[in-house]
């Protein structure tokens, strides 16, 4: 594995495990501001599925973006199953998808834009 594969995985599980502490602890994080939480959720998974991505190139796209939207839904949905003080929200499990969908548009534009230069040379 090379030096900057090792790093995206790294990244990955750094952000997995940060993500799974925030939707898994036993009190929701204080509120900064108005619904804070869902900029929250929403750049969490974001950053959750741009990492994996990049860690995970050799996974058929179309799949991984697909098992990553379950996983925003399913993961906030274990929280109310899990954690007594904690419950399903709709919002916070619609932010972490959009936060899904930020990440794949953001790949896209990325992967595009990196075809695009490659051609103009």
């Amino acid at each position: 594995m090379d030096q900057y594969k090792q790093i995206a995985v790294v990244l990955f599980v750094a952000c997995l495990l940060a993500v799974s502490w925030g939707i898994f602890k036993p009190e929701p994080v204080q509120q900064v501001f108005l619904q804070s939480d869902k900029v929250a959720h929403l750049g969490a998974f974001f950053c959750l599925a741009i990492t994996g991505r990049v860690a995970m190139l050799s996974v058929n796209a179309y799949y991984y973006w697909i098992t990553m939207l379950l996983l925003a839904f399913l993961m906030e949905y274990a929280q109310g199953v899990l954690q007594v003080n904690r419950v399903f929200s709709y919002y916070d499990a619609l932010a972490n998808g959009l936060g899904v969908l930020c990440a794949l548009v953001f790949y896209f534009i990325i992967v595009r834009f990196k075809s695009y230069k490659a051609e103009q040379l």
